[in-house]
């Protein structure tokens, strides 16, 4: 299986998650860069697509946004997942659909979130929790997002050794 994932640059928690997860999924071939190397990449020749980003001002990046909407028609026929990155866990229905829309959400494989521990003190004080517990909140969240990964990936190569 080929794997491409696209996210984007804005800081460096999305490239960091972007490499953890490139790092961890089982496939032949994989790649990961930001959006703004991304602008000639055909994603027809790839299996499974990747693509998220930080969130900023209750959306995703604009060059980010724009490539999604480009490509829309292509992501809608492949598998794919989205994640975002942001400080407040009670909107994320409301970031993933506002920058994604609600078709792509739909469509995709999974979608994943991550909290940004770096603004964790933006938390009301109901939901503040410290950065160890953004950690590991997040490190099981990326855990989800390799293990559905490498679900497609088997299921793709048994589907294709048959």
């Amino acid at each position: 299986m080929k794997t491409l994932i696209i996210y984007d640059k804005i800081n460096s928690s999305a490239e960091s998650l972007s490499k953890e997860i490139l790092d961890n999924i089982n496939c032949e071939f994989k790649r990961a860069f930001p959006v703004n190397k991304a602008k000639d990449t055909c994603l027809i020749k790839y299996d499974f697509i990747i693509l998220g980003g930080s969130i900023k001002r209750g959306n995703i990046p604009g060059n980010l946004k724009r490539y999604v909407e480009r490509n829309r028609k292509t992501l809608k026929g492949k598998n794919f997942a989205l994640f975002i990155i942001c400080y407040d866990r009670e909107k994320i229905d409301k970031y993933f659909y506002k920058s994604f829309s609600k078709e792509l959400v739909s469509a995709s494989y999974t979608q994943e979130y991550f909290l940004d521990k770096n603004n964790a003190g933006l938390f009301n004080n109901k939901n503040n929790m410290s950065s160890d517990e953004i950690k590991k909140l997040n490190k099981e969240h990326v855990n989800e997002l390799i293990n559905n990964i490498n679900e497609i990936n088997d299921n793709f190569k048994h589907s294709h050794n048959n």
